[in-house]
């Protein structure tokens, strides 16, 4: 059975009725998700009756007319970020106005118009202290009182300030762009350095944000990566929700991350950036410090980290070209950004364990955008954007005669293409049917595709000679598939909101599919492992597959992997925002989900359905829109990932051969093969109800936050202190603990039940610590049956994440009159328990923590976990110096170690949890718990910002110098967890062969200089 829903079946179709149902449910409020913004104001009450409001957009000249309530209150939703009037008129006199912005998800104060504006003073007469922080062109903490949620502000204003390069940003591709890199470069709160390098919220992986851009969903699901094609400098600016969305956004466990393109306006604009990445040199661009595995034989081992490790890198330039303007004045309006680099790319240096190939990489990649604007009436918008993305990195691997030395005779080995395309697609329709409704439409398509090419892939051969011992490589093989990767992602929302009285109401629903079409094979051309030396005993390397004693050995290998996969994702949702007394909202909320999946077949394998409660309270402290202070509480899922389910809902076989052979011939192949034993482990789809225990329900996290924000109390500054608290309460794990004859505490409790030998052919999607409930065929008669495993005999543990974190961030503005950005920040957070997240973090297990895969894994998997970054202190600061155009910017970082672990394969090959790989908590034969051997040492660096810039006319010149680790700071921030794997016992005592990677470092990544010139026209 699946979670008994709160609303029918039919409840996700039914809301999104409501949609279009204008006597039905609304909603003024916006949000981080919304590409579109709000003002909102009051006017003396005794001129309210007589007076009306023009708000004109200072850019597009769009404008519209409302006439403030009773009691002089008005709001104006869905307008296009940018800077607007907000003009009073009241008969014959003479019109007052303020000057307000309009950022994207959230909503702006206009200043309110006093009696002294009918008088007619001026405007400085009047002024709100709050004004001038609110309405800063930089400022990322602006002061909404109409709404529980905290939300960050950034744009590119504060990116050209702090030298956050959008240019370079975009070419790490989709999965290391602007939006991914923003929260680690301006929030505290923020954790990074971690498996997955993404941004961590709320103490969970990286892997649990969510991302959005014109309120498209593009979170690439089997990476958890922000994925997207649209250009870095298309994005006018970005908002962060870390903690206590609205009901309003797809549910995620960690932050919200959302962009809004740059669009069109009556000016006519042209620009040119170059992102020049300077050459490897040992003061402006050091090359990585590599960590020396060993010295054997006069030859050193490296890990290598880098391409930047031992070669030369050589001047890049990310190139951008724009141009924006009205194709019909204040009707249509165009933006086109082109980003590329030219000339390609290019890099040499060594590779390989001992350096024994020399590769010379070329990259090109091309990612042009266009953004349609057309202002249909002034109630009316439509806009589209189209972006896409085409990389091509072409790789020489050349073999050195003499490794580790680059000058050494090279022998040609082959060539290496890798390519990958993006496309996105996205049409947005906004429609202000009347002073109190709102419509908004949005359609959205995603896709990526990627590949690798081989000139040669062959066969893959090495030599091990002595208990975790070096590896001699025979034959050069590749190893990987050749088969391309396909991701497409389809998304349509709908959003209608309507204002009755008090009550600020908003319903909506949302529905995406998704599909991922991928096959692989790992060793199709011959994977050899050579285990030439012996041992005393018999033992087990594989599975059930025992090596007789003192025998070398060949260990063949083939895995197969994949399919196609089709993912659902639904959701709806309710609230309101009631203004329950002058300064105060009350805000409630319900979403309803539903995340599922189909076979290649088209057979529904999956349907979790999901009900999450949210509130919230601001107040208005001084009834200004000065302070506030704000609450929130939720309960929080998540789609199920997209890794998850192709591991789970695909076919896949990984299968190990064993032989005895007499010698090796030169090309890598045995002589005299004799097959000794096989094993293979395999999970073949079958009935979708074998796949899930029924009774499964989707992740959990409640979440509770408390925050207060000022800007008067430090004049000129902004400040923000918040308090968060979250707990994961369900998981979900793929389970692997039902082999034939081998044991597990399920295993036993089965066979306590009478059957002989429990084992399923695939494995299962189940919330570890619950009961499990089977129904599949367990004893092999052919026949389903059903049977249910108490949680505590499965020995699993219940999920838990604890994660406990308090912040505070102060923010001083650019202003005319005080020319300096400041940023401070801190953060003191404590996150423990047994559950890192879908991704884990330290040991890169990509189905979560394996310690929910096996029974026998729980042993030592509680304590703090990878996010368990006790301190975190953050300063981003800019100051310019009058009209000279010479601008500075710093930017620094401390942050204490994040906890160490260690992890050995189990000691006992007869447990299912044997075959988990280094996933015990165990380090050199003593069995330790999670973050128990320490922390890392804290680290920080310091970064440079350097800009002139020069304007004549409607031209500007602006060069920048960037530099990242100023003073090329080294401190370890990480290192390789996997002590070794299992070795047999001595006198009755389980040893373990010490992986000569183990305990390899990670060290900051030394100074990088860069410059950008950027050249712009209007």
């Amino acid at each position: 059975m699946q979670e008994i829903r709160w609303l029918s079946f039919r409840s996700i179709p039914f809301l999104v009725c409501w949609t279009t149902c204008a006597s039905l449910l609304p909603a003024l409020q916006v949000h981080a998700q919304q590409a579109t913004g709000a003002v909102y104001g009051d006017v003396a009450a005794d001129a309210a009756a007589t007076s009306r409001l023009v708000i004109r957009n200072l850019n597009t000249g769009a404008s519209q007319t409302r006439t403030p309530g009773a009691d002089g209150k008005f709001s104006v939703t869905g307008l296009a970020p940018g800077a607007y009037r907000v003009e009073l008129q009241i008969g014959g006199q003479r019109p007052v106005w303020r000057d307000v912005l309009v950022r994207p998800g959230s909503a702006t104060p206009v200043p309110a118009f006093v009696a002294a504006d009918l008088k007619g003073l001026t405007l400085e007469t009047v002024q709100v202290h709050a004004d001038a922080v609110n309405n800063a062109l930089d400022n990322t903490v602006p002061i909404d009182v109409s709404t529980p949620v905290l939300v960050r502000q950034y744009n590119q204003a504060l990116f050209r300030k702090t030298g956050v390069d959008t240019s370079g940003a975009s070419d790490g591709g989709s999965y290391a762009n602007l939006l991914t890199q923003l929260p680690q470069m301006y929030m505290s709160q923020v954790t990074s350095g971690q498996g997955s390098g993404l941004a961590s919220f709320n103490g969970g992986s990286g892997t649990e944000t969510r991302y959005y851009i014109n309120e498209f969903d593009t979170t690439f699901d089997y990476t958890g990566a922000g994925a997207s094609s649209v250009p870095g400098d298309m994005i006018g600016s970005a908002q962060v929700i870390a903690n206590g969305a609205s009901a309003k956004y797809s549910n995620a466990m960690g932050g919200s991350v959302a962009a809004t393109t740059k669009t069109g306006d009556n000016t006519l604009r042209a620009g040119f950036a170059s992102s020049i990445v300077l050459p490897s040199s040992r003061v402006l661009n050091p090359k990585v410090r590599p960590y020396l595995i060993e010295q054997r034989d006069g030859v050193n081992r490296y890990y290598y980290q880098d391409l930047s490790t031992n070669g030369q890198t050589e001047t890049a330039f990310n190139n951008t070209y724009s141009l924006s303007g009205p194709l019909i004045r204040d009707t249509l309006f165009f933006n086109v950004v082109v980003q590329n680099n030219r000339p390609q790319a290019q890099a040499q240096f060594m590779a390989g364990e001992i350096g024994d190939e020399w590769r010379t990489t070329r990259a090109a990649y091309n990612n042009p955008a266009a953004n349609l604007s057309w202002v249909i009436s002034d109630a009316q918008q439509l806009d589209l954007t189209a972006a896409q993305s085409d990389r091509k990195n072409y790789t020489r691997i050349d073999s050195l005669a003499e490794p580790s030395n680059p000058d050494a005779q090279r022998s040609y080995l082959r060539d290496v293409l890798f390519q990958s395309e993006d496309a996105f697609y996205l049409g947005r329709y906004r429609w202000q049917i009347n002073q109190r409704m709102d419509l908004s439409l949005m359609a959205g398509y995603f896709s990526h595709m990627e590949k690798n090419t081989f000139s040669d892939a062959g066969l893959y051969a090495v030599r091990i000679d002595e208990p975790g011992g070096v590896e001699h490589v025979l034959a050069s093989g590749m190893r990987d598939s050749q088969e391309p990767a396909n991701y497409r992602k389809r998304g349509f929302r709908a959003d209608y909101t309507w204002q009755l009285g008090a009550h600020k109401l908003q319903v909506g629903a949302e529905h995406y599919d998704l599909s991922f079409d991928s096959f692989n094979v790992y060793g199709r051309n011959g994977n050899y492992r050579y285990l030439n030396y012996g041992r005393p005993t018999e033992r087990a390397i594989v599975g059930d597959l025992v090596v007789p004693a003192d025998t070398p050995v060949l260990l063949t290998q083939v895995f197969n992997s994949g399919g196609i996969l089709t993912q659902v994702n639904r959701g709806a949702y309710i609230e309101d925002y009631w203004q329950a007394a002058e300064r105060w909202v009350v805000y409630g909320g319900l979403r309803r989900d539903n995340s599922g999946a189909r076979l290649a077949n088209g057979r529904n394998v999956l349907g979790l359905y999901t009900t999450s409660p949210r509130l919230g309270v601001s107040w208005d402290v001084r009834g200004d829109s000065s302070m506030k202070l704000g609450a929130s509480a939720g309960v929080y899922t998540m789609p199920v990932p997209g890794v998850i389910l192709t591991s789970l809902f695909n076919d896949f076989s990984d299968a190990y051969v064993a032989y005895t052979y007499s010698g090796i011939n030169p090309d890598g192949t045995p002589i005299a093969p004799q097959q000794i034993g096989s094993y293979t482990n395999a999970s073949i789809i079958g009935e979708p109800v074998a796949m899930t225990s029924r009774n499964l329900r989707n992740a959990r996290q409640d979440s509770y936050t408390v925050y207060l924000q000022d800007n008067q109390l430090l004049p000129h500054w902004s400040g923000t202190l918040e308090l968060n608290h979250s707990s994961v309460k369900r998981a979900l794990a793929v389970w692997n603990d039902l082999n034939s004859s081998l044991s597990s505490p399920a295993y036993v409790y089965l066979q306590s039940l009478g059957y002989a030998d429990p084992h399923l052919g695939n494995n299962m999607l189940i919330n570890p610590g619950s009961a499990v409930v089977i129904d599949n065929d367990l004893d092999g008669d052919g026949q389903r049956e059903r049977v249910s495993i108490p949680g505590s005999a499965t020995g699993l543990a219940k999920p838990r994440r604890e994660a406990y974190s308090a912040s505070l961030e102060l923010v001083h503005p650019e202003t005319p009159e005080q020319p300096f950005f400041l940023l401070f920040g801190y953060t003191w957070k404590h996150v423990y328990g047994n559950y890192e997240g879908y991704y884990g973090e330290t040991n890169g297990n990509v189905l979560g923590a394996p310690n929910f895969r096996y029974g026998a894994l729980s042993a030592g998997s509680s304590g703090a976990l990878p996010a368990d970054v006790r301190h975190v202190l953050r300063l981003n600061a800019s100051h310019t110096f009058g009209a000279s155009g010479l601008s500075l910017g710093l930017g620094a970082v401390w942050q204490s170690g994040a906890p160490r672990s260690c992890y050995s394969q189990h000691p006992d090959p007869t447990d299912a949890a044997h075959d988990a790989g280094l996933s015990a908590f165990y380090c050199d034969g003593v069995a330790v718990s999670r973050g128990s051997l320490g922390r890392f040492p804290s680290w920080w660096t310091l970064d440079l910002n350097a800009a002139y810039e020069k304007h004549w006319g409607p031209q500007t010149l602006r060069l920048e110098l960037n530099v990242g680790n100023l003073l090329n700071q080294d401190t370890e921030i990480a290192s390789v967890p996997f002590y070794g794997a299992y070795a047999g016992t001595v006198d009755g005592r389980p040893t373990w062969e010490r992986d000569r990677y183990y305990g390899a470092k990670t060290a900051l990544y030394p100074r990088t200089t860069g410059v950008i010139l950027r050249y712009n026209w209007n």
